[in-house]
């Protein structure tokens, strides 16, 4: 459907700019596939959200989730839908927990999430995909010390500066989901190439 009435733009697109080339169009294409896709997910996430009573919540959360995955990379799930289905039970599921069930101890276990944080971001950040590989090693070098400091600053506003808790948890539990998204396990549990191999055939055809 998504493909459908992007084909259906894009030679609309087309029909009206003789200037654009096949690479022009695949950057339309690829950017009216985000928009038309990722838009009725937004929509169908904030609306269960809302019923869930953690609309707030969600919102925070996808931010500090999209900023630190902007850093980190991490897994493409296949789908629209099974995109959608997960963004609820881990965004959804998180903000619900942080809402619900309060930690003593929030210093001890900020810290714990914070380390284990920086261990998988030291170990497999940024971790690129088969379509999207990163090729440049000062690139990858930039985004590993930009997701360390990410997780870093997230932890002293949670523990220093937020002072909701339930927002203050959120935060660190938005950190530690998208730290699952590059290890290894979600690679492949979602059946996920990294870009290794991506970037090793196109260095070698160069």
């Amino acid at each position: 459907m998504v493909d459908s009435i992007c084909d259906w733009l894009l030679k609309k697109i087309m029909a009206n700019d003789s200037t654009i080339d096949e690479d022009k169009s695949e950057i339309i294409y690829y950017g009216l596939q985000n928009i038309i896709g990722e838009l009725p997910k937004g929509i169908f996430i904030l609306l269960v959200a809302w019923v869930c009573g953690v609309l707030k919540l969600v919102l925070i959360g996808t931010i500090t989730l999209l900023i630190y995955r902007g850093f980190a990379g991490g897994v493409h799930l296949k789908t629209h839908i099974s995109c959608a289905l997960t963004s609820i039970f881990l965004v959804i599921g998180s903000a619900y927990l942080a809402k619900n069930f309060l930690f003593e101890n929030s210093f001890l276990i900020y810290t714990v999430l914070m380390i284990l944080n920086l261990m998988l971001a030291l170990l497999y950040a940024p971790a690129d995909t088969e379509n999207r590989p990163i090729m440049k090693e000062s690139q990858r070098k930039r985004q590993k010390l930009e997701s360390i400091i990410m997780i870093i600053f997230i932890y002293f506003l949670s523990i220093f500066v937020i002072k909701d808790q339930s927002i203050a948890s959120l935060n660190m539990y938005m950190l530690t989901v998208e730290s699952f998204m590059i290890t290894p396990i979600a690679y492949k549990l979602f059946d996920n190439k990294s870009g290794e191999e991506r970037r090793n055939e196109i260095l070698k055809s160069m």
